[in-house]
């Protein structure tokens, strides 16, 4: 697989082989239940990358890959596959033909998968430093954040500090891959009476 293989203590990166949506579930659920047998310090907060796959730059991704040392032929073939095929469109008795590309991957392919687990991999891990500490603290390991494909987590005892890990990856996403947030996909879910800051 061409994603970077282990994500760093306290970071969960799903959607990958022996991973299930409802790790993530069961993980938030944990830590509003355990937040609220410690006086409510528990937090949970989410946001959506916007139009992911459709905005992955594959030529930047090449860049960032030659970095971490991937063999040249390897990501001249994916290049290949992601910007050479042309995808031709049938609806409603009409067709249109989209040629090749410099922006975006094809959606649904298995590289395409492998590209936005390489791009949320590389993000992660620059951060786990930054982002690790703030997460909800356990007999092992704070637990800070976890990811579905374009679905990011994070968890904390406080809304200040869920919302702190997912402006670092927020700020990271945008200044090194492009990318942006969806506009209105913010939440955050803090267990009850934990009120005391109160999220903008």
């Amino acid at each position: 697989e061409m994603c970077i293989r282990d994500s760093p203590n306290g970071i969960y990166i799903g959607a990958g082989p022996g991973s299930q949506c409802l790790d993530i579930a069961f993980l938030a659920q944990q830590v509003i239940e355990k937040g609220l047998d410690n006086h409510g310090q528990g937090c949970v907060a989410q946001l959506d990358v916007k139009q992911f796959y459709d905005n992955i730059n594959p030529c930047l991704w090449a860049r960032r890959a030659r970095d971490r040392g991937y063999p040249a032929g390897l990501i001249c073939a994916v290049l290949c596959l992601q910007l050479l095929p042309n995808v031709d469109l049938h609806l409603l008795g009409c067709s249109a033909l989209v040629g090749r590309r410099t922006q975006g991957s094809l959606t649904g392919s298995r590289v395409a998968g492998q590209i936005g687990n390489f791009i949320i991999h590389d993000i992660l891990e620059g951060l786990a430093g930054e982002v690790c500490f703030r997460g909800f603290a356990t007999n092992s390991f704070p637990v800070a954040c976890a990811t579905w494909v374009d679905n990011i987590y994070a968890f904390a005892h406080s809304i200040s500090n869920a919302i702190r890990i997912l402006e670092l990856f927020e700020s990271v996403l945008v200044s090194r891959w492009n990318l942006r947030v969806k506009n209105g996909s913010k939440a955050v879910l803090p267990s009850a009476n934990n009120f005391a800051e109160s999220p903008d």
